[in-house]
């Protein structure tokens, strides 16, 4: 959406700013980085490619704004933010990110970082080691460095949350992280029977678990290959949530100097605990309760229509965040039309680092008049967690021309002199009788009648006399 205004910006020269909210990012976990693009004319910009942190090229949100002056011509500012992956830790270097601007290539200067552990707390999980073999004191794992190391550091498991302070319906990144050791021997899987039993999320709606991929990390000098899976948590009522513990069952092989041994493990990792904020006052009237970053379209907006068909318009609103708790932008009243039906479809890309919704809402409009209809802007409002602050969408308004509908011929009720008129004649030529409009008065049928029984009565009459005179008849022949 793009904004008017009159900015200390206006006056400076083309220039392309990256910026981040904290200079120490978590490793593995999204963070921000908003780039800003000062000009007259200005381009979107090209994201850089980079082994230490992993960009995300499509922009999670985005804004123009376009200052004008009597004495110069419009500059332009974009900002557009998205979401980046640390993939090494300690010092990391994002690369400049260019933009055309004026005709020209412009860069950033470069973005250091520091990159630390988990930015959550994280929890290894309690050690119960079943009998299996000889005791685990006899032979001791080998280390690919040679050096001897405890059957505790062969495989472990962790959970971890990306924040434990946030506000109802914010995302919470949980992730299960399975370590096992960086070695040639070692080897780590399920046996039969074993379980593996997800944390509890009561007062979280929780997507399903999905991998996020497979890391080498090092931890006290030890190498690990860490395979994670994750979920996304929204909170659905403000207080202290928990979020339980995660249960894993499995067995590790690994070389010992007396050869290739095996021990069976049970893990059961310490409950997270994370506290829920209300959401702050000041909530506009088109807030529906959606907690992300949005992005609200026109999908379909006819220019033209007919008074009296109903024709659709569609909007499609876009982002990450709870995908119910996504409402519908607020359709305004309009004159001389009314919303007789609307409705709405839902896609969702699960991933294991976001879930982005996309609806698609259709309303039907009747238009009750001909002429030039005006639909007024149409918003939609969201909380962003990140500036912890109330945004509104917004676009519009729309025009549309309403064609008025085709005039209906008159209807015209005639009698029989117009008939006669017209065709001559006896109005009952034709098949064609004329409607009675004086029929006097109604009277009930008699049920018995003289005349009627007479007539019933003559049939059998006939026929007894004629039975008696083949009888007569028969009697004179025989005699004789």
């Amino acid at each position: 959406m793009a904004v008017l205004s009159a900015s200390a910006w206006a006056d400076s020269e083309p220039e392309v700013k990256v910026s981040v909210a904290s200079e120490a990012v978590p490793h593995g976990r999204p963070f921000r980085i908003q780039v800003e693009a000062t000009g007259v004319r200005v381009g979107e910009p090209k994201v850089p490619q980079s082994g230490q942190v992993a960009i995300n090229p499509d922009p999670v949100a985005r804004a123009n704004e376009i200052s004008l002056s009597m004495t110069r011509q419009p500059v332009q500012r974009k900002v557009r933010v998205y979401h980046a992956r640390a993939t090494e830790y300690g010092q990391v270097t994002v690369p400049p990110f260019e933009v055309e601007i004026d005709g020209a290539t412009i860069q950033s200067e470069p973005l250091s970082l520091t990159v630390v552990g988990v930015g959550g707390p994280s929890n290894r999980g309690a050690l119960f080691q079943q009998d299996s073999g000889p005791d685990p004191g006899s032979a001791q794992p080998v280390a690919p460095g040679g050096d001897a190391v405890t059957w505790g550091d062969v495989v472990f498991t962790e959970a971890s949350v990306d924040k434990t302070s946030v506000y109802q319906g914010e995302p919470v990144h949980l992730t299960l992280a399975l370590w096992a050791l960086d070695g040639q021997d070692v080897r780590v899987g399920r046996y039969a029977g074993a379980r593996d039993e997800y944390p509890t999320t009561e007062g979280f709606i929780a997507t399903d678990y999905r991998p996020a991929g497979q890391e080498r990390r090092e931890v006290d000098g030890l190498a690990y290959n860490v395979i994670q899976k994750r979920s996304v948590l929204y909170p659905t009522r403000t207080g202290r949530l928990t979020i339980g513990s995660w249960l894993w069952e499995g067995m590790a092989s690994a070389g010992t100097r007396r050869g290739i041994e095996r021990r069976e493990y049970r893990f059961l990792t310490d409950p997270i605990h994370v506290e829920v904020k209300p959401l702050p006052p000041g909530r506009p009237a088109e807030f529906s309760g959606a907690v992300g970053v949005y992005t609200l379209e026109a999908a379909d907006v006819p220019s033209r229509a007919e008074q009296g068909t109903p024709f659709d318009i569609a909007f499609t609103v876009r982002g990450e965040g709870n995908p119910h708790g996504t409402g519908a932008p607020v359709f305004p009243e309009l004159e001389n039309a009314r919303l007789v039906d609307w409705d709405h479809r839902s896609t969702y890309e699960n991933t294991a680092e976001r879930v982005v919704t996309e609806k698609h809402f259709v309303y039907s409009i009747l238009p009750m008049e001909g002429g030039q209809l005006h639909v007024p802007v149409v918003r939609y409002s969201y909380f962003d967690p990140g500036e912890e602050a109330y945004i509104t969408e917004s676009v519009g308004p729309f025009d549309i021309e309403i064609e008025p509908a085709p005039t209906q011929p008159e209807r015209v009720v005639v009698g029989d002199e117009e008939i006669v008129r017209e065709f001559g004649g006896d109005v009952w030529e034709g098949g064609i009788a004329p409607l009675m409009s004086a029929p006097g008065g109604l009277r009930p049928r008699p049920a018995f009648t003289w005349r009627a029984a007479t007539g019933a009565a003559a049939p059998v009459a006939a026929f007894g006399l004629f039975a008696l005179a083949v009888r007569s008849w028969r009697a004179r022949n025989e005699d004789t």
